[in-house]
């Protein structure tokens, strides 16, 4: 499902014209906030008559079949659609939508991108067509200002690294990394707060392909209330948080975007030390999605000015950011590529001719251990170690539930270790 489903589903009028398509809410089940797609209002007749003639000049039999639909079945006022010529049909609905302020959804068509004199609701017909712009080179931007973010931090883990264990905790406690220094920045931060925030991590890309062939199901709405909730704790305007929702948003919706993000995040988490993880309450790829965000709204934010000079790069990041959502949400939703079916794949095909122990099928595993004190309680903050069967060291940080999940991992047998312990002492 795409951006555009849930006001879709809402609609009350469908109309359309050479390069948009609108979606006019029902003011029943209306969104109270469109912040994550092109919208607009009409507070003047006129106005809105002009936009229903260029849809008719479009489609004239669907497009007057519609407004009549809407007049007889949904219309403020009894109106004797049958006795309307359509002269009066399409005064009646024009005066309809500027006498209460319907919400209009705009869905540019492909190759068009749309821009509104205001961002949230234009004041008119204030709908301004252009080109698409060039998302690659704005998203290539973006991805060189999170690389180096990502060298920093493996820098710092290196010189980490040449360090005595006691030295290394001291560093990290007086000297965090420029991700970390703006997460833990963020209003009311604790290292719960990563986890209470799953939903961002996750990605609403995440949909399972049975509910986006159903057509149901809105990974989108859990989402929208977490990223909302982080621009809630940033700003007490109502339409700077609106402003902070409608740049977050596409980067955990859209696909490509989604991908830097969560290149950025691996890496990022294999070049962060396991006590810095443990301060962040961090252990796996999409809890280091949700530092991102977090961070990412801090510096789009006013206490940017009290940090950005701590962190250059994530405040350059944020600021293409910003510009890279406005050209995504400008435009029709870009949609991933579509899936090949193994059953039908020439690829596929050898491996489906052969016994199921013998394919070579990815399968993911995981461990997730608990640490106990000596009094039965969870011992949080201790650094684990897993050694894998090709002799490669994973590290985790115990939370606050004392517990420890690496994941994903290859298959085999691991040896476990609580490295800055001595081993006499907990063996």
């Amino acid at each position: 499902m795409s951006r555009y489903s849930p006001y879709f589903l809402s609609h009350t009028i469908g109309l359309e014209d050479h390069h948009c398509q609108y979606y006019v809410q029902d003011a029943r089940w209306c969104h109270d906030d469109i912040f994550d797609v092109p919208c607009m209002q009409f507070f003047h007749e006129e106005e809105a008559e002009q936009w229903l003639c260029e849809c008719i000049a479009y489609a004239p039999e669907e497009t007057l079949t519609g407004l009549r639909r809407y007049l007889s079945d949904d219309g403020r006022q009894g109106y004797s659609v049958h006795r309307m010529n359509d002269e009066a049909v399409v005064g009646a609905v024009a005066r309809e939508l500027a006498l209460h302020g319907f919400k209009i959804v705009i869905r540019p068509k492909h190759g068009v991108a749309v821009a509104l004199a205001d961002s949230f609701a234009g004041d008119g017909f204030p709908l301004r067509l252009s080109l698409a712009p060039d998302l690659d080179t704005q998203l290539s931007t973006l991805a060189k200002h999170l690389d180096a973010l990502v060298n920093d931090q493996q820098h710092r883990l290196a010189s980490l690294q040449d360090l005595p264990a006691e030295a290394r905790a001291e560093e990290i406690e007086a000297a965090p990394g420029q991700l970390a220094r703006a997460v833990t920045a963020f209003p009311g931060f604790h290292p719960g707060l990563i986890r209470e925030l799953t939903h961002i991590g996750q990605a609403p890309v995440r949909i399972s392909a049975t509910e986006q062939q159903a057509g149901i199901g809105d990974g989108r709405g859990h989402l929208h209330a977490q990223v909302e909730k982080v621009a809630t704790a940033l700003h007490s305007d109502r339409e700077q948080v609106l402003a902070c929702c409608a740049m977050l948003t596409p980067l955990l919706t859209d696909f490509e975007t989604l991908q830097v993000v969560q290149d950025f995040a691996q890496r990022h988490l294999a070049a962060t030390h396991a006590r810095e993880r443990g301060q962040l309450g961090i252990s796996t790829t999409a809890d280091m999605v949700t530092a991102l965000v977090l961070a990412l709204a801090l510096m789009h934010s006013g206490r940017a000015e009290t940090i950005a000079a701590q962190v250059p790069v994530l405040s350059e990041a944020s600021g293409q950011l910003q510009r890279l959502a406005s050209a995504l949400k400008s435009i029709e939703p870009r949609q991933p590529p579509a899936k090949k079916d193994p059953a039908t794949s020439e690829a596929a095909a050898p491996a489906k001719a052969l016994p199921a122990a013998l394919r070579s099928d990815p399968v993911t595993h995981w461990i997730e251990i608990v640490l106990l004190d000596d009094s039965g309680l969870p011992a949080k903050g201790m650094v684990v170690s897993a050694t894998g069967p090709d002799g490669k060291v994973t590290q985790g940080v115990t939370g606050p539930d004392g517990s420890v999940r690496f994941d994903p991992i290859e298959a085999g047998n691991y040896d476990l270790a609580l490295p800055e312990i001595d081993a006499d002492f907990w063996r």
